[in-house]
């Protein structure tokens, strides 16, 4: 008798900690999503004259160390600053070449944020004077587990993903969406940065006449996660499997 009730205590105490286990893997979840918890804030600068149109958005990242974000936020303000700048200067020195007011905007928008990464693209558009005016772009990539901003060829083992990288551009470029691009899309120096990554898979672009006309902007080129998987490092192998 004595042993039965033994026993019927131990099964009630192993459910106890089985409901105690599941709790606190719960509550580690919730913790480490908080930890985590990334988000991107916008900011607007705004100003109209008789002769100038500024609105240029400005991020700011919150959510992972303080001196990290600290320096990422300061380089973002920076690049917002140095862009107005330039735009004021442009501006008042073609004042009386142009009849419209001069116009100056960013645009800044998240298009991937989770499995430890943060990619958002700003569009840049300035018109001073002349018929069309001029398109920018800055793309922010972030490991945010290991706080550190990310290069296209972070994302890979070795040099070999530069080859595979060309090799899927030649095949795309063959779509008929691209049958306007006039030279063929490969990986130089400037795709290191010029790069966004979205659920779609990754996203190389080029600014507008390197590939085609102005009015057809930026060229972009999606290549699915999928086709990454075995030249992606270990710990971006995140990326693929969803």
């Amino acid at each position: 008798m004595h042993n039965t009730v033994s026993g019927r205590f131990s099964k009630r105490e192993t459910g106890i900690w089985k409901i105690i286990a599941v709790i606190m893997i719960i509550l580690t979840l919730i913790c480490s999503c908080k930890l985590n918890n990334v988000r991107v804030d916008i900011t607007k600068n705004e100003q109209e004259t008789d002769s100038e149109i500024i609105c240029v958005e400005i991020p700011q990242i919150k959510g992972m160390g303080e001196e990290f974000t600290t320096g990422i936020n300061n380089e973002l303000k920076a690049y917002a600053d140095e862009k107005i700048n330039i735009f004021t200067a442009e501006a008042q020195r073609t004042k009386t070449e142009r009849d419209n007011k001069a116009k100056l905007t960013t645009d800044w928008k998240v298009y991937y944020n989770k499995k430890n990464f943060l990619s958002a693209v700003g569009n840049s558009f300035s018109y001073t004077s002349g018929i069309t005016g001029a398109e920018s772009r800055l793309a922010l990539n972030i490991d945010t587990k290991a706080e550190k901003r990310l290069y296209l060829c972070d994302l890979f083992n070795d040099d070999e993903y530069i080859d595979m990288l060309n090799a899927r551009l030649a095949t795309i470029s063959q779509k008929e969406e691209y049958a306007d691009i006039w030279e063929q899309p490969v990986i130089g120096e400037e795709q290191n940065e010029c790069f966004y990554l979205t659920d779609d898979g990754l996203v190389i672009y080029y600014p507008p006449y390197e590939l085609s006309y102005y009015a057809r902007g930026f060229v972009e080129f999606v290549i699915p996660y999928s086709e990454l998987y075995g030249y992606l490092k270990p710990e971006y192998v995140l990326l693929y499997k969803g």
